[in-house]
């Protein structure tokens, strides 16, 4: 009996032990740096558009796991520091560390404003030593929590920083028509205005032209060159791949080329003008900050034709596909 009264005494002085061991975690600082313009040279916005707040955490050791309740959208770990870059609407953050008790809803003393610098002080009732560990390998790594529901999950645009909104693309044009494509671009919050060009480098059968009598005016072949301008709305569905669902409308230009041994008096048959609307969507792929892959499937519905461009397409099947239905074209992005 009396041993088993010994024992269920070293149990209970065992567990008293451990929780007095445990350490309590405060934030003992919490200020604005004036000074500091790592927010604006390292912009990261949301989903709203609005610019993140930094908060840079000094801490002891890479034990502690930070989770602000709006979450994280980009985070360093440095020497004796981490910089998480957060939305402006967080109120709370948690801290735990292992082996102490948690700092759960720390209330953020003051309203986070967009691209703010702010020094966070975290201390613990003793300060953990470096020597606790043996070795480097021995050391935790630093974690990072994120929002358990997909509803509270921010929506970071980091695809491309706002540091670089203009962008090209260079690519090749497989359908309608195949030939060269570039275009010029504008990414302001997400939206994208693009204006571009495809050269075909495919021709038409030759084609023959005669006035009333019969007699031929005019022998051409075509080439189709279409000059595009559209909108669209550049999703990020991870940090690395995004889509751009877009709409917009082509010009359609069917460039003439005399045929070879002809000769033409009918020059008011050398161009042939048509429309077309087109929807589609571009996936993007990163590479690094300033370049990207590209695939953009889409569908051209022709809206108008001018008469020569009417005769054309009812005379050549290849001329009117140039103008109407899939298209598909692949390249490089190239922002700056």
């Amino acid at each position: 009996m009396n041993k088993q009264k010994i024992a269920l005494m070293l149990v209970l002085l065992l567990m008293v032990s451990s929780m007095t061991q445990a350490k309590e975690i405060r934030i003992t600082k919490f200020e604005r740096n004036y000074t500091s313009l790592i927010g604006k040279v390292n912009e990261v916005r949301d989903n709203t558009g609005k610019a993140c707040a930094v908060l840079c955490f000094s801490i002891t050791d890479f034990g502690f796991m930070i989770q602000p309740n709006a979450g994280v959208l980009k985070a360093d770990t440095l020497v004796g520091e981490i910089r998480l870059w957060i939305p402006v609407s967080t109120k709370r953050l948690t801290v735990r560390h292992w082996g102490m008790h948690a700092l759960s809803n720390f209330k953020i003393p003051v309203e986070l404003e967009q691209m703010a610098v702010y020094n966070v002080r975290i201390e613990t009732d003793e300060q953990l030593s470096a020597n606790t560990f043996d070795n480097s390998d021995d050391w935790p790594q630093a974690i990072f929590e994120w929002p358990s529901s997909d509803d509270d999950w921010p929506q970071a645009e980091i695809i491309w920083p706002k540091k670089h909104p203009f962008y090209m693309k260079l690519g090749y044009s497989i359908l309608p028509t195949s030939g060269p494509t570039v275009s010029l671009g504008l990414n302001l919050k997400n939206h994208d205005i693009e204006i571009g060009a495809t050269y075909g480098l495919q021709k038409t059968d030759n084609l023959f032209f005669y006035d009333e009598g019969n007699s031929l005016l005019a022998a051409y072949s075509y080439k189709m060159l279409s000059i595009k301008l559209c909108y669209g709305y550049r999703i990020a569905l991870s940090r690395f791949f995004s889509v751009v669902p877009k709409a917009g409308a082509n010009y359609n230009i069917g460039l003439g080329s005399n045929v070879s041994g002809f000769n033409n008096s009918g020059s008011q048959y050398q161009l042939a003008y048509s429309a077309s609307a087109t929807v589609g969507v571009t996936a993007l792929i990163k590479l690094n900050t300033h370049f990207a892959l590209y695939l953009t499937p889409e569908y051209n519905i022709s809206i108008t034709r001018s008469r020569n461009s009417e005769w054309i397409a009812n005379y050549d099947s290849k001329y009117k596909g140039w103008t109407e239905g899939l298209g598909l074209s692949a390249g490089i992005m190239i922002s700056f």
